[in-house]
């Protein structure tokens, strides 16, 4: 079997649960795959290492994370000889969308973390990611970062295995 171009795009899926740990750290999940949710090529399920002050900022520190190895992947990808249209990165945060789009502004924000926002910023106005608005209820990586209801769990866990169970 021989890849075609459209099965060697790359796609991603982040999420953050906020403050789930002890100390009071998040926990940031991501997904990468290659043309369909079918082939899996990284994921990420890990403590944050940053403690943020708002779901917002959880995920910040998950979208950051994530984009920081979209780049290279992508950049591994077209060493290789597969060409890349913009790297989609799915997110289930409007806030964390917002502060992309809009800036940081000052209000609140600890220098970490506007660092990241201007990363994330800066590789969106060069065109290797864009971010897209992804429902909780359907974003993959949302499996990652928390424990979910048996039946959300069931789907989330068929998806990621492309197995059908009734």
């Amino acid at each position: 079997m021989q890849f075609q171009p459209s099965d060697m795009q790359l796609r991603c899926s982040a999420d953050a649960s906020y403050a789930v740990h002890k100390d009071g750290k998040g926990h940031s999940g991501f997904c990468m795959w290659l043309g369909n949710e079918n082939a899996a090529i990284d994921v990420v399920s890990k403590k944050q290492v940053l403690t943020s002050s708002s779901s917002t900022e959880s995920e910040m520190i998950a979208l950051s994370e994530a984009g920081k190895r979209v780049v290279w992947t992508r950049d591994f990808l077209q060493e290789i000889g597969y060409e890349q249209d913009v790297t989609t990165i799915e997110q289930d945060n409007m806030s964390s969308i917002t502060l992309i789009n809009k800036g940081p502004g000052r209000a609140g924000q600890s220098k970490s973390i506007r660092v990241r926002n201007f990363w994330v910023t800066n590789e969106i106005q060069e065109g290797s990611i864009k971010l897209a608005y992804v429902p909780s209820e359907e974003i993959l990586a949302d499996g990652y970062t928390k424990p979910l209801a048996r039946d959300r769990f069931i789907k989330w866990r068929d998806r990621v295995l492309n197995v059908e169970t009734q």
